[in-house]
C-alpha cells in the first residue's frame, strides 16, 4: 500500500495531468479516458505513476488485455504516454525535447516505460488489421 507521501505524489500527478489536458484543449471524453487510465493503473498496482517500472507496465497491460476491450487498452497507453511526455519527463529531463511523435525509445527506465506503452499500441494496430 502506498504511504502518505506516495499517495500525495500520485494525487499531485493526477491533478497536473488533468490540468495539462484541459489547458491543451482536449475534449472532455479524452480527459476522462486519460485520467481514468491513470486512476486505473495507480489503483491496480498501488504505486505512484512516476515509480512504475517496465515490468509493472507489462503486468498491468497483460491483465488489462484480458479484462478490457482493445480500445480501453489503447486509451490507457495513450493516456499514460501523454502523462509522461507532457508532464513527468520534462521535469525529470528538462533539457531534452520530447513529443509523443518523436520519443527516443531507449536508454533510461522512463523511456523504457514509454516504449512498453508504444509496443502495446503497436500490437493494437496489428490486431485491428487482422
Amino acid at each position: 500500500m502506498m504511504n502518505n507521501e506516495q499517495q500525495q505524489r500520485s494525487d499531485y500527478l493526477y491533478e497536473q495531468h488533468v490540468t495539462h489536458l484541459t489547458l491543451q484543449g482536449k475534449r472532455p471524453g479524452t480527459i476522462d479516458g486519460y485520467s481514468r487510465a491513470l486512476r486505473r493503473i495507480t489503483h491496480h498496482l498501488d504505486k505512484s505513476p512516476d515509480t512504475l517500472t517496465t515490468n509493472d507496465l507489462k503486468r498491468y497491460f497483460t491483465q488489462l488485455i484480458k479484462t478490457h476491450s482493445w480500445s480501453i487498452v489503447r486509451i490507457d497507453c495513450s493516456g499514460l504516454r501523454k502523462l509522461w511526455v507532457s508532464y513527468v519527463f520534462p521535469y525529470v529531463f528538462p533539457d531534452v525535447a520530447l513529443t509523443t511523435k518523436s520519443c527516443p525509445f531507449n536508454g533510461t527506465t522512463l523511456l523504457s516505460m514509454l516504449s512498453a506503452c508504444h509496443a502495446i499500441s503497436g500490437d493494437f494496430s496489428t490486431q485491428i488489421k487482422m
